[in-house]
């Protein structure tokens, strides 16, 4: 964090109100100003932000003149003081309780938060219009260790990962045109299909030739190229005018009679078995402390590892949510879990089981703290 003005700022000045506000916010980190609960954040310069002025030239050997301008010796004061500030110390984030205060800043009124630690969307002023702002603790608040829980997940969410996936016998195109069989797995390449221990319709005992493999393979790579074509010309009403269509919504059982080709149901209920253990060893290297989350979270954090794939459910795509998913804000993890191309009540589920998991986890808290002062 630092201060760049664009123009001066002082008992005398017509103020920027970008400056202004940008003065506050600093001046609020460094202790000196707070506003009146009844005006807050506001961008509008007012006699205190002069005196605060005036407070930090004296600290810093400087004439006291309450005034302010790009790159004088008070901003490089100011700059000064918050890098040796730094990211240390808290705060109780305090909000105009009006009913034009944002829900999610109205939940943040009278908690503390750490500098170090910023919750979604900024620090108090920092969100656009945010009014907010911070008001000075004595000393950084000790957090005690979050709670672990050990409660029953897996079977829960093995359950309801397959009723979303399916378990498939034959093979059949996803909304996103991957060829794909048994409990969601992507077959779109020929290596991967062709792996599987296919047999045919009606003589399960059979293996499938590598020439049945094929023609099925086929069959199933022309349909999701037509539906793709068909999909853009209905689009665009226009051959020369086509627009890229990159879901198709085709329901499985509609694959049925294209191919003969069959995955015995002990072999799809082995695949959905192999993936899961895969996927949870992999959501384990992401997340460290996920053995000790909330049942409904390791349930929901499953399900996206499970729908996205390892290539998909990476930090550097999902930044917010697996920063609130490292620090426990599961009600942050609830707004920032949307995935597209999937049906509404999934992303519906997941959001609500971070719900769940904030719930327990709170409920939790409070137990232990009261437990601690009985």
């Amino acid at each position: 964090m630092s201060l760049r003005l664009t123009q001066p700022i002082g008992p005398d000045s017509r103020v920027e109100p970008g400056d202004a506000r940008a003065l506050q916010i600093t001046l609020n980190r460094l202790e000196l100003w707070m506003p009146s609960p009844d005006a807050g954040m506001n961008g509008i310069p007012d006699r205190r932000i002069i005196v605060a002025v005036r407070d930090l030239q004296r600290r810093a050997g400087l004439p006291a003149t309450g005034r302010i301008s790009p790159g004088d010796a008070t901003e490089t004061a100011i700059n000064a003081a918050l890098a040796a500030k730094g990211k240390g110390g808290s705060y109780v984030w305090r909000t105009m309780r009006d009913e034009r205060v944002r829900p999610s800043h109205a939940e943040r009124d009278g908690k503390v938060f750490r500098w170090s630690d910023p919750p979604q969307g900024g620090h108090p002023g920092e969100a656009s219009n945010c009014r907010c702002w911070a008001e000075p603790v004595e000393a950084p608040v000790e957090e005690p260790e979050p709670p672990c829980f050990d409660d029953p997940w897996r079977e829960e969410a093995m359950a309801m990962i397959e009723e979303f996936e399916g378990n498939i016998e034959w093979p059949y195109g996803d909304t996103r045109g991957n060829i794909t069989a048994g409990p969601g797995l992507n077959v779109d390449r020929w290596w991967d299909f062709r792996r599987l221990p296919w047999t045919i319709d009606g003589d399960p005992f059979r293996p499938a030739t590598e020439a049945e493999k094929l023609e099925g393979y086929g069959k199933v790579l022309d349909r999701i190229i037509d539906l793709f074509e068909r999909a853009n010309y209905i689009e665009s009403g226009n051959r020369s005018e086509k627009k890229p269509v990159k879901i198709i919504n085709v329901p499985a059982v509609d694959w049925k009679m294209l191919t003969r080709l069959r995955l015995t149901k002990e072999e799809t209920e082995k695949l959905f078995r192999e993936k899961f253990q895969q996927f949870e060893k992999e959501v384990k290297g992401r997340f460290s402390a996920f053995d000790c989350f909330p049942g409904p979270a390791k349930q929901a954090l499953m399900d996206m590892m499970y729908n996205l794939g390892s290539s998909k459910f990476e930090k550097s795509k999902w930044p917010k949510f697996f920063a609130a998913v490292d620090r426990r804000r599961w009600r942050d993890a609830a707004e920032n879990c949307q995935r597209s191309g999937i049906p509404l009540e999934r992303n519906i589920n997941t959001e609500k089981l971070f719900e769940e998991a904030a719930k327990q986890e709170e409920d939790e808290k409070e137990k232990i703290e009261e437990d601690s002062t009985n």
